[in-house]
């Protein structure tokens, strides 16, 4: 009997084959979890991150964490790692509904768009650790359609609902659906269609001063911190939160210089993109809503060139979710070519460009989703994008050693000592050291110095560092090696 792909059927596999393609790497990774900002994550899932929710940053995924394991009293690490495939594959399926309710496209070309979209690498970097992101862009993605069929109340309570959502899981999201809104607006106000100007904006209005008062007078709004550790402090670099200066050393610039910097955003745009830009080109058509999100993440992607001083932040949050707009334009752009097929000697039929460019994506996922081998080589956008899905914010094969030589700290620290470690270990001492632990954390890469120099000031009798085998030289500071776990070592300083 010959399977048929009924549209009951292609809905459920929009969402089986992203969440499927999701959860292999967390099941090759073992017991941890995959991705930078999970073992955040699961600190604030424990209660034990004291600035883990916030109204800022979007709380919507982070008090759904909570609340699933005090309802399941599932083990955290195994609750994110379904998360994580869960969320992708509701990320597929929003894609599809937008592509069926917004542009109108037919079951296979929708069908089509996902398989693209969710194969292709960025978007599942994004889905590595960017858990919050994914949830505003779900929301984004079932609240869109919804502009077209503002003809009833329920459906403007819908769509201000879903708005609501967007702002409550991620600001960057938030920022994108407002630019989309407005800018529709102005596009209605200046055809004359002012009802049509006015409406859209008029729903997502709630939603909006949520977001401002979030952002500038947060404040206002009841407190979401969970944890209660007092000891623990991190430095920051670079900005104030709204803006960040780019020419300050920091993740994504560490030597500070205008050059690095402008290689740095061209090359993590040709890296991201050069693979399917002629068919974004050949597929781009005028379409506000699409053309919109387009300019709003290119503005997000490029100001720090423009204004590097103060610049929007996250530059490369904004370039990944360019994969969304540029998706749609490259599956059309594939359809206009889909006349255009070639064959191969070894076979006789033949072979459409879509299905070349979707197996050759589908090679690409399978190595990076199974592969712990780079598949980009040692490369300065790692910074950015993972070599390989197999790993966290440190090694896979280092987080026991990690694990054992934070409980050795355990037993070492008191009152009058602190623990310095740099951001890539704060999660992991966040779950595994005690509450009453002084710990002060720094930005990846950089700023240990005055990281130690803080320590210093505050009268730390014993300071301990947290590093690898094979710590080199900080300034004038000198250590002597106290313990040493596999490739994990602590480092005491000197009086």
């Amino acid at each position: 009997m010959r399977f048929k792909l009924t549209p009951k059927r292609i809905m459920l596999l929009v969402f089986l084959i992203p969440f499927i393609l999701r959860l292999i790497p967390e099941i090759l990774a073992g017991y941890y979890p995959i991705g930078y900002d999970t073992s955040q994550y699961a600190s604030i899932a424990m209660l034990r991150n004291p600035g883990g929710v916030s109204f800022t940053e979007g709380p919507l995924f982070q008090i759904l964490l909570i609340s699933l394991r005090t309802l399941t009293n599932v083990d955290v690490f195994i609750l994110i790692k379904f998360m994580g495939a869960l969320l992708y594959g509701l990320l597929g399926l929003s894609i599809y509904y937008f592509a069926r309710n917004y542009l109108g496209w037919k079951v296979k070309k929708s069908f089509v768009v996902v398989l693209f979209t969710m194969l292709y690498f960025v978007t599942l970097r994004i889905s590595w650790d960017l858990f919050r992101n994914e949830l505003g862009l779900i929301f984004l993605f079932f609240a869109l359609p919804w502009l077209k069929k503002l003809d009833s109340t329920r459906n403007c309570l819908t769509f201000a609902i879903l708005s609501f959502l967007v702002v409550l899981s991620h600001p960057f999201v938030t920022v994108i659906l407002f630019f989309i809104v407005g800018g529709l607006g102005l596009l209605n106000f200046m055809q004359g269609r002012t009802r049509a100007a006015f409406k859209p904006i008029l729903l997502v209005l709630p939603a909006g001063i949520l977001f401002f008062v979030s952002i500038f007078l947060p404040s206002l709004l009841p407190s979401l911190t969970t944890g209660v550790r007092s000891g623990f402090s991190g430095l920051s670099a670079g900005g104030n939160g709204l803006l960040f200066d780019y020419l300050s050393p920091n993740a994504w610039n560490p030597s500070g210089g205008y050059p690095a910097l402008f290689s740095y955003v061209w090359l993590l745009f040709i890296i991201s993109y050069a693979l399917i830009l002629f068919f974004v080109y050949k597929g781009f058509w005028r379409e506000p809503v699409l053309g919109l999100w387009t300019v709003c993440l290119l503005i997000g992607a490029f100001s720090c060139l423009v204004s590097p001083w103060a610049g929007i932040p996250f530059v490369d949050r904004w370039m990944f979710m360019l994969i969304f707009p540029f998706s749609f334009y490259a599956v059309n752009g594939l359809e206009k070519l889909r006349a255009k097929s070639f064959s191969l000697k070894i076979i006789k039929k033949k072979i459409t460009t879509t299905t070349f460019i979707l197996a050759l994506f589908t090679c690409i996922a399978g190595i990076y989703v199974t592969s712990p081998v780079p598949i980009f080589g040692a490369c300065v956008v790692n910074r950015s994008i993972p070599p390989t899905m197999l790993q966290a914010s440190i090694d896979l094969k280092v987080i026991p050693d990690t694990v054992t030589t934070l409980g050795w700290l355990n037993n070492q620290a008191d009152n009058t000592s602190c623990i310095v470690l740099e951001q890539r270990f704060s999660g992991w001492a966040l779950i595994y050291l005690d509450e009453t632990v002084n710990t002060i954390s720094y930005p990846a890469n950089m700023l240990a110095n005055e990281a130690l120099a803080e320590a210093v000031n505050k009268g730390f009798n014993k300071i301990y560092f947290l590093w690898y085998v094979g710590l080199g030289a900080l300034d004038s500071y000198t250590f002597d090696t106290v313990y040493v776990n596999g490739e994990v070592a602590v480092y005491r300083l000197q009086s």
